[in-house]
């Protein structure tokens, strides 16, 4: 069965409705409240490869099995600031980040505790991550654009003085990646996953998350904004015309959600 959800997640807003985790059913209408978050910040939300949808906020990591039911508490997650996390399609690791800590952790095989693995500097705040088919992850933070490629150490790819706030994985290799601080407000592009990420000369925004569709749409957030699409991968972003929230991490389902593993889909 083929997951065509498009996933978003938004923290609670002073002159507007609470956070949560909202859905677009099959990637057509509106993004509707599935995990509602009265009180608290939800920044980050991921769909793993077994159908496992998983959502980052500022009380812990929760998860709703197989895409169905409640949204439960991953033990041992509570009272971490959480962003953003990414999913190994070639393992079934799940990635999770955390900004007041400062660290990467991993969900081995997608069962399990999340183990602290990885931390950069005191000073550097990780937003967002994302695992391409390779099983490489991208990991976009305050100081720059880290990657580890699979059985490897990290790697800066580009430290340039960019706030970036989220990336993904496209299935046929481009990375995309956005920028939410001032001077740098837009929508950058790796092509094929080689050499520096390339401004799209989108309008400037506060773009946080951003995530592929299955069908090759590229979604992203704008906080206190709308959701933005580029069609099959090319062109501009164009508004979807969404409420006016603090929209921030994005994430979709996958060709191979709620089937067998294989290495050709991308998850972010």
């Amino acid at each position: 069965m083929i997951n065509k959800n498009i996933y978003a997640a938004a923290t609670s807003i002073s002159f507007g409705p609470a956070g949560g985790v909202f859905v677009q059913t099959n990637g057509v209408g509106a993004f509707n409240v599935i995990n509602p978050i009265p009180s608290g910040e939800c920044y980050g939300v991921m769909a793993a490869n077994n159908g496992d949808v998983y959502a980052f906020s500022t009380y812990s990591i929760t998860v709703q099995t197989g895409g169905v039911g409640e949204f439960i508490d991953v033990p041992g997650t509570e009272n971490i600031n959480w962003y953003g996390g990414g999913a190994s399609l070639r393992n079934g690791d799940i990635y999770a980040c955390s900004a007041s800590e400062h660290k990467v952790y991993l969900r081995a095989g997608g069962v399990g505790p999340f183990v602290a693995i990885d931390g950069f500097s005191e000073y550097e705040f990780y937003y967002d991550m994302s695992v391409n088919a390779a099983g490489d992850v991208y990991l976009a933070a305050t100081n720059g654009m880290h990657r580890k490629l699979y059985g490897e150490d990290w790697e800066l790819l580009d430290a340039t003085p960019r706030t970036w706030m989220g990336v993904t994985c496209t299935p046929w290799g481009d990375v995309y990646a956005t920028c939410g601080n001032v001077g740098s407000l837009n929508i950058y592009k790796q092509t094929a996953g080689v050499g520096d990420f390339i401004s799209l000369n989108q309008t400037s925004r506060y773009w946080n998350g951003v995530t592929c569709g299955p069908d090759g749409n590229v979604y992203a957030a704008v906080g206190n904004g709308d959701i933005y699409k580029q069609t099959g991968g090319v062109g501009d972003f164009t508004p979807l015309s969404q409420e006016l929230r603090a929209w921030h991490g994005m994430g979709a389902g996958s060709l191979n959600a709620y089937s067998p593993r294989s290495y050709g889909t991308i998850i972010g």
